[in-house]
């Protein structure tokens, strides 16, 4: 059986759902290994013998991997996107793709699960996605995910409202 504290927090987590620990989505990884040791020490010491016809209660199986493999995509700003992934492996090529052309490639660290990466100059409105090949062989892909277009955000980050920029391009009052 693997130790508690070489596990992941979802691995905790999942663990805590086998054992039926009530509040473990609000505990730190911290808390769920104290109260999953001290689960299973009462299930290690039955109050009674199993009736015979009984079934014995199974021991939970604590994951050897992780359950899901994945990598996901969220854009900061027309200019930065934010990776992040759960995936076997020491390291992985990460690949993005902005309208299906390859713009950024980066080798990272698996265990690190999360990259920014700069796009540069920003294509409006773009569409995004990004594959991370493991050294494993797995390769995964993110959905497709629309950046942002970069006036809107310079708007934003100046205080201007999206009414008052559309009025300004479209000779648009936003009134009736």
């Amino acid at each position: 059986m693997r130790r508690l504290e070489d596990m992941t927090k979802r691995q905790l987590y999942l663990l805590a759902v086998e054992l039926a620990i009530r509040g473990r989505s609000r505990m730190r990884k911290a808390e769920l290994i104290r109260v999953i040791r001290e689960r299973l020490k009462q299930a290690s010491y039955p109050m009674s013998k199993p009736k015979a016809g009984t079934k014995e209660r199974k021991e939970p199986r604590l994951p050897e991997k992780p359950e899901n493999e994945f990598v996901e995509v969220t854009p900061v700003n027309p200019e930065l996107l934010f990776a992040c992934w759960n995936a076997e492996g020491e390291r992985g090529e990460l690949k993005v793709f902005v309208n299906h052309r390859e713009v950024a490639t980066a080798q990272v660290e698996l265990r690190h699960r999360r990259y920014y990466i700069r796009l540069g100059k920003a294509e409006d409105f773009g569409r995004a996605f990004v594959l991370l090949k493991t050294d494993r062989g797995k390769v995964l892909r993110s959905v497709t995910v629309t950046l942002p277009s970069a006036s809107l955000h310079q708007a934003e980050t100046a205080g201007i409202s999206i009414k008052e920029l559309a009025g300004e391009r479209a000779g648009w009052s936003g009134e009736r």
